[in-house]
């Protein structure tokens, strides 16, 4: 492999920075090991495939293209399943939860909670905070979401991530391929 290629596998490193800027799946901590082993199979994979070179920048610029359309889903689904912790504002930590304040999402206890007016919860850490979900808390998410739906939100947060790094990873690695092969600048 030219160094080119392997500069590029090194711009993949898409959950690594997800890991530093707090938008990693809740339930996923142990991916940004994985990531550089998944970064250069993808790039071996597509550097052994027979593909004309016409073909690679219209694949890779579809993948890339994809990942970004799935990176704006993944951001708008993170924030609707995952909840931050109000007793550290400044903390980048998020914790897995339901399907936000859905009424097929919350525990009768939770709907309880909710449509009790003098406790004031407004959103999901206010629930959270009332059924004391947060670390240090006696609860846990379990007792304000159904378990299901705490299952199939981090399911599909992490199904999603997956697929927007493999798209990513993919895309740049045709890229680098088309740069491995010609000066595509002259």
């Amino acid at each position: 492999m030219k160094i080119t290629t392997i500069s590029a596998a090194i711009g993949t490193q898409l959950p690594g920075i997800a890991f530093f800027l707090g938008t990693i799946p809740p339930e996923l901590k142990a991916w940004t090991l994985l990531a550089s082993g998944g970064a250069m199979a993808i790039f071996l994979r597509i550097s052994l495939i027979d593909v004309p070179d016409e073909k690679l920048i219209g694949k890779g610029s579809r993948r890339i293209a994809a990942a970004i359309l799935l990176a704006v889903l993944y951001g708008a689904l993170f924030q609707f399943v995952t909840v931050g912790d109000p007793q550290h504002p400044d903390s980048k930590r998020r914790f897995q939860c339901g399907f936000g304040l859905l009424p097929f999402s919350l525990t009768p206890k939770a709907l309880d909670l909710l449509h009790n007016g003098n406790l004031g919860i407004n959103n999901k850490e206010d629930l959270m905070l009332a059924v004391g979900g947060f670390p240090g808390g006696q609860g846990s998410a379990a007792i304000a979401w159904k378990l299901w739906t705490i299952l199939l939100s981090s399911g599909m947060l992490i199904a999603l991530f997956v697929t927007i790094y493999i798209f990513w990873a993919s895309g740049l690695a045709y890229f680098a391929r088309v740069v491995g092969t010609k000066n595509i600048l002259t």
